[in-house]
């Protein structure tokens, strides 16, 4: 179990530097900028909120394309 709680460290540590760096950004952003999915970024994101280390600043309603929607911007920054 060790290695999965030092695998979480090391995500946090690369969003949170990514972050620091360059400021508030995209999930998708931060997905380039790590090699991380969107979806693991987005749990990341959430658990970080949750912990007071991150803040969610802005969510925008999805835009529908046919019947499929699609995401448009949320920004995530620094606490």
């Amino acid at each position: 179990m060790a290695p999965m709680i030092d695998g979480w460290s090391e995500t946090d540590h690369a969003i949170l530097e990514c972050l620091r760096e360059t400021g508030p950004m995209s999930p998708d952003d931060l997905s380039h900028r790590t090699g991380l999915s969107v979806g693991e970024i987005t749990a990341f994101l959430a658990m970080l909120v949750r912990e007071g280390r991150v803040r969610v600043r802005m969510v925008e309603l999805a835009q529908e394309e046919g019947n499929r929607l699609n995401w448009q911007r949320m920004s995530a920054s620094l606490s």
